[in-house]
């Protein structure tokens, strides 16, 4: 976008003039030397090496530290899964597995223990298998 003459009377100096901060005079002395002028890139490459180090130290112990975290949630998990009453309820199960009993009294089916209803399913499909020959 263009300016025009008009726009100058509107706009004030964008600079004052310098300030007495600005003006030195010779009886201050000696200017102060410049501070850091030159990098030392030994220096430089000293510090980054030992910021890369500590992160890889710090980065490492969280790693250990998350997966003491993780292991010992884990074990708490699991022992509480453990309890009195899961280990009741896992012997009943057993129990029932392992012994026979009436399982539904309107339709008379029984239940059989485990390894006897696997021995009756394997003969049954034996016998089928040899009269279909």
């Amino acid at each position: 976008m263009a300016h025009g003459p008009h726009h100058d009377a509107f706009v004030p100096a964008q600079h004052d003039a310098p300030d007495a901060w600005h003006l030195h005079t010779a009886d201050e002395g000696q200017a102060q030397p410049e501070h850091a002028r030159i990098a030392d890139p030994r220096l430089i490459t000293i510090a980054f090496i030992l910021l890369v180090a500590s992160l890889v130290v710090v980065v490492g112990l969280l790693i250990v530290y998350f997966n003491s975290y993780a292991t010992k949630e884990l074990a708490r998990k699991t022992e509480r899964l453990d309890t009195a009453q899961h280990s009741a309820y896992r012997g009943g199960a057993e129990l029932e597995l392992r012994t026979a009993g009436p399982l539904d009294p309107e339709t008379k089916s029984v239940r059989l223990p485990i390894d006897r209803a696997i021995d009756r399913v394997v003969r049954s499909y034996e016998e089928k298998r040899a009269s279909a020959r």
